[in-house]
């Protein structure tokens, strides 16, 4: 299971090594850092902080002249480019490694990609699990924290479907830190950190010698649908009593006596916003930029609110007659996945939204558009991909790459991802890799960063320690490209 960019993602400081280096070889440190998406990196057993480039001055101060240091950055940056448009082409053709990256010892219900090779992962029995996807390795877990059954949820859950299972009902990821919900309605929030007792003591899975710390304990009604932690570090809950929350995120001050072990509860976390939607929430979206928020709900439509205060904006009837099991914010539009297998569009305005834009929040002279052909199941996850691409996944057992930005045309499937079960409930992207849950106990990474035929060696040696009476590939590997 090889880490695609281990290049970049590996780097180390002159301190970690133990060793000086050249002032050349730092300053390509410094060019791959300054032109490399986020500062930090996760790398075996530790958590490595990239160093931030230092100030210009004392990046010129190294070997290279004004000349040579611009010039490489312009060539960085081509070189960037290219790899950019080559991983495109390979999205838009299907032509990736995948991998089986990750087996772990309950059936995964819920997945959250965080920083690469990061995972959080919700199971049936209730467990939530961070897991490195490069090592296949578990780092931290925090064992039955939501219950798998509840008799008095049962009939709020006939909403989802039969194959929605117990355990955890959603759960998400950004940084270190992890929400996580279930049938037990609280949110429940982690801390993914160090822990040397860990280490010393063998921790989950082996000398991980990581943690989960739970934070708080938020309430929020009932069953818990799905939950979005943003950029911000506010977390949105929604629930299947009809709810939907915010809770803003603690002051510095109330973080770190969270962090010392202060209790947990509602803790430090702030009731931001309760309101009561006309139907349950099955799913839901933040767009901080526009400040919205969408929610799907029970009886079909699509709620749209301001983020920020809770104003209804509009409201969409996506799937009459059906329930709205997925939203998304993506390409300047909302999307919507609904039980009767079918993807939406609706188109927003250009002009940033006011709160009282109303039904103006939507582009009324563009009309409603419905990907074709429909899946054969509920479509349970969307994202979208920032070169015009959107993903899929239903119940069906499949995923699909679409082409909705066409140069000509209308929109389109580009091909299928086969080889998955009707518990699918996940689908996360970070522009390189694909990855879904609905694998039983397993987690396949699609990873665009190579293509399929020149690791093809690779890939195979990489699986040879995996137990073939563990797996049964017909089911959990990728069957084929449908056109």
């Amino acid at each position: 299971m090889a880490s695609a960019g281990a290049s970049v993602s590996r780097l180390r400081g002159p301190d970690a090594g133990g060793q000086a280096w050249s002032h050349r070889r730092t300053l390509g440190i410094a060019l791959a850092l300054l032109l490399t998406p986020g500062c930090e990196g996760f790398r075996g057993g530790g958590v490595v902080r990239r160093r931030a480039p230092g100030p210009l001055s004392s990046v010129v101060a190294l070997s290279m002249g004004d000349s040579e240091l611009f010039a490489a950055l312009r060539e960085r940056r081509s070189q960037l480019s290219d790899e950019g448009s080559a991983r495109s082409l390979r999205w838009r053709e299907g032509n990736c490694r995948t991998t089986i990256s990750f087996i772990c010892d309950d059936w995964v219900r819920r997945l959250a990609m965080g920083d690469w090779p990061l995972a959080a992962m919700g199971t049936a029995s209730g467990h939530v699990i961070v897991g490195d996807l490069d090592t296949g390795a578990t780092l931290a877990m925090a064992t039955l924290v939501h219950p798998d059954y509840l008799d008095s949820t049962s009939s709020s859950m006939a909403v989802l479907s039969e194959h929605d299972g117990g355990g955890v009902t959603a759960i998400d990821m950004r940084g270190r830190t992890v929400v996580s919900g279930g049938r037990d309605g609280h949110a429940r929030v982690w801390r993914f950190e160090s822990d040397p007792t860990a280490a010393a003591s063998g921790g989950v899975g082996g000398s991980a010698g990581f943690k989960l710390r739970e934070m708080a304990a938020l309430p929020c009604g009932g069953v818990i649908s799905a939950l979005v932690l943003t950029e911000a570090g506010a977390v949105w809950a929604a629930a299947l009593d009809g709810s939907l929350r915010r809770f803003d995120p603690p002051t510095e001050q109330a973080e770190a006596a969270a962090t010392r072990g202060v209790g947990v509860g509602v803790g430090a976390w702030i009731p931001g916003l309760a309101l009561a939607l006309a139907a349950a929430p099955l799913c839901a979206a933040v767009d901080e930029a526009r400040d919205l928020v969408a929610c799907g709900l029970a009886d079909g439509s699509v709620a749209l609110l301001v983020a920020s205060n809770g104003t209804m904006i509009a409201r969409w009837n996506a799937h009459g007659g059906s329930r709205a099991r997925s939203v998304a914010f993506a390409h300047d539009s909302v999307w919507s996945g609904g039980a009767d297998g079918t993807v939406r569009r609706r188109f927003l305005n250009a002009a940033v939204l006011s709160p009282g834009g109303g039904a103006s929040a939507f582009d009324a002279s563009r009309p409603i558009e419905s990907l074709g052909p429909a899946h054969d199941g509920a479509v349970v996850g969307l994202v979208g991909r920032s070169d015009g691409l959107l993903v899929s996944g239903a119940l069906d057992g499949s995923l699909r790459v679409w082409d909705v930005a066409p140069v000509e045309g209308s929109p389109k499937c580009l091909y299928g991802l086969l080889g998955y079960k009707v518990w699918l409930g996940s689908v996360a992207t970070d522009d390189v890799r694909l990855i879904a849950d609905g694998s039983d106990n397993c987690i396949i990474v699609h990873d665009f960063n190579f293509d399929a035929q020149g690791d093809l060696d690779e890939e195979e040696e990489s699986n040879e320690d995996i137990d073939e009476d563990e797996l049964d590939e017909d089911s959990l590997g990728i069957d084929s490209f449908l056109p």
